[in-house]
């Protein structure tokens, strides 16, 4: 994972309130959990990655010892909350341990890591301006395309020095390319939104150098 992934998550755990807001929360199992679960008695169980903790509330509640594992210390936070809310037990261990992981190897979840890896990914992390001068965007505000909710904004505040409402957020890949258009919902009404490139005032860090 580079430098710039991790920053965007550490982003987006400090803007969000509640795991219902990650653009990756999920309310269903992973794909084929349940199919290997329904196959295996119930053991011990490695969730990497537990994020919003939905795989590692699934295990536990059908008798697995889980070790929830995130290198994010609000995603430990939001996977405990929920597993005491459920009555359940799960261990949160924070570490990053992605580099160790080898696709080469066979182990349980392999399919499914690869399938998610072979899929791409589920939401893209953008920059965006506005057409809006009455209020900046809220974490958890949705951005919508054609009716359909198509990612969140993560955190928005107005660019004095170009005089431009700016927001970021996850959206849909398809909607990720800079000049791609969209909506977002402020307060209950709705603005139109364009992509842009993240850094609007001094892109070539020109005003830095000087």
């Amino acid at each position: 994972m580079s430098t710039h992934e991790k920053e965007t998550f550490l982003q987006t755990y400090d803007w969000v309130t509640g795991w219902q807001q990650l653009p990756w929360a999920h309310d269903e199992p992973t794909l084929f959990l349940a199919e290997i679960c329904a196959k295996r008695t119930a053991g011990a169980a490695l969730d990497i990655g537990c994020g919003a903790g939905t795989d590692s509330l699934y295990l536990a509640q059908r008798g697995w010892d889980v070790t929830s594992l995130d290198f994010m210390p609000k995603a430990l936070e939001f996977t405990q909350q929920r597993a005491t809310e459920a009555g359940v037990k799960v261990t949160p261990v924070e570490a990053d341990i992605m580099r160790f992981v080898k696709l080469d190897k066979d182990f349980i979840g392999k399919e499914a890591l690869m399938a998610m890896r072979d899929s791409g990914p589920r939401k893209t992390f953008v920059s965006m301006a506005i057409d809006n001068h009455e209020a900046p965007a809220q974490p958890g505000d949705s951005i919508v395309r054609n009716g359909r909710v198509i990612g969140t904004i993560t955190s928005a505040a107005w660019g004095y020095r170009i005089n431009k409402n700016l927001a970021m957020g996850f959206v849909d890949p398809e909607f990720s390319a800079i000049g791609s258009t969209f909506s977002v919902e402020i307060s209950g009404k709705v603005f139109a939104a364009e992509v842009c490139a993240g850094c609007l005032y001094d892109p070539g860090y020109e005003r830095v150098r000087g």
